[in-house]
C-alpha cells in the first residue's frame, strides 16, 4: 500500500457520529480518574499510531491544534499524512508549540515539564499528552485510561 492510500484509508467511518463516541468515552475517562474505558476501534491509522491513538486525534485534532509527534511516530511519513488528511492538524515543531502530543514510546518521550503546563487563569492552554501504552503490569497512577475494545 503506497503513503497516499495509507493517508486517506483509516478514517472514522462515520466521522460525526464516531468522533461523538469517542469523544464521550475521552470526556467519562477524564471524569473519573483511575479508571479503565473501553473505545471500540473506530479508527485504523497507519502503525505505529494505535487505533486508540488515531481515534483520539480524530475526535479532539483539526486545523487550529498543533500536533507534536515523538520520534517513532515522527519519523513515519504515513502517520504524518494520514493525520494531516483525516485532522488538518498542523505538526508542532516543539512539545511547547504542541496543544496536543501523541507518544508511541513512553519509554523514551521528552519530560513532561517541555510541553506547555498552562496556568491556573489558562488551563486549557496546556499540552494534552496521549501516551499509548501496551499493558500495565503494577498499580501505578494513571489520570484516565482507554483500552482498545474489540
Amino acid at each position: 500500500m503506497n503513503i497516499a492510500t495509507q493517508s486517506i484509508d483509516g478514517g472514522f467511518a462515520e466521522p460525526v457520529f464516531n468522533a461523538q463516541v469517542v469523544f464521550r468515552a475521552i470526556m467519562d475517562a477524564m471524569a473519573r480518574p483511575g479508571t479503565v474505558h473501553t473505545l471500540l476501534s473506530l479508527a485504523h491509522p497507519p502503525a505505529p499510531l494505535s487505533a486508540t491513538a488515531g481515534a483520539v486525534a480524530l475526535a479532539l485534532c483539526d486545523n487550529d491544534t498543533p500536533v507534536w509527534l515523538d520520534p517513532p511516530l515522527q519519523a513515519e511519513a504515513s502517520v504524518k499524512a494520514w493525520l494531516g488528511f483525516h485532522t488538518g492538524a498542523p505538526l508542532a515543531n516543539t512539545p511547547a508549540d504542541a496543544h496536543f502530543a501523541l507518544i508511541a514510546n513512553p519509554k523514551e518521550m521528552a519530560a513532561l515539564d517541555g510541553f506547555s503546563q498552562g496556568t491556573q487563569e489558562y488551563p486549557d492552554r496546556s499540552t494534552t499528552v496521549v501516551i499509548e501504552i501496551a499493558s500495565f503490569f503494577s498499580p501505578i497512577f494513571i489520570c484516565s485510561i482507554l483500552t482498545p475494545g474489540i
